[in-house]
């Protein structure tokens, strides 16, 4: 599936850049948005990655020691 994109020139690029430059105080909102996304992201990451090894070792236990069974 191709798609139509617009290319963007050197004169866009300069002109998205002289705009950031003149307000720039706009731009620590939206870096301080893009830090905090990236620690809720990395938290995320480690507790499904966590709950993903549990996983892993319990199948692994089950195969080793058959089924859970209720104790005495």
């Amino acid at each position: 599936m191709k798609g139509k994109y617009a290319r963007r020139g050197r004169a866009d690029k300069r002109a998205a850049r002289e705009l950031l430059a003149r307000e720039g105080r706009h731009l620590l909102p939206l870096v301080d948005v893009f830090v905090r996304a990236g620690h809720a992201l990395d938290t995320i990451v480690d507790v499904i990655g966590r709950a993903a090894i549990e996983a892993v070792l319990e199948i692994s236990a089950a195969d080793v020691a058959g089924p859970r069974q209720p104790g005495k």
